[in-house]
């Protein structure tokens, strides 16, 4: 039987708030830092905070486009004032989708 939506809803934050802590302690591990429970806390409620307002950008974005897919593009306005951010996005998207070189046929045409 499927969970309700709100269940489905909660489950999600709850992975959500894991992952970030779980990333959160890789990488205060790797500085050599201790992890404060109350800073992971307070960080998860940061980015949850944060992911509400780029889906609401990004779901204007997609509106304004006259579409009902989310774009990179749409992922593209969204990091535009932040320049190294942007640059970044843009790299990591021509290595997942490279730009398409046309080859021309050397083969004359019919006239």
């Amino acid at each position: 039987m499927a969970n309700p939506p709100s269940q489905e809803a909660d489950h999600l934050v709850e992975a959500f708030r894991y992952t970030v802590a779980k990333l959160f302690l890789q990488q205060a591990q790797k500085d050599h830092l201790k992890a404060d429970k109350e800073a992971i806390f307070v960080l998860s409620e940061l980015l949850l905070g944060y992911i509400e307002i780029l889906t609401a950008d990004l779901e204007a974005f997609c509106r304004h486009g006259k579409r009902t897919t989310i774009t990179a593009d749409d992922v593209l306005l969204c990091c535009r004032r932040n320049e190294n951010l942007k640059e970044k996005m843009e790299r990591f998207l021509r290595t997942i989708n490279p730009p398409l070189t046309h080859s021309f046929s050397s083969k004359k045409r019919k006239e």
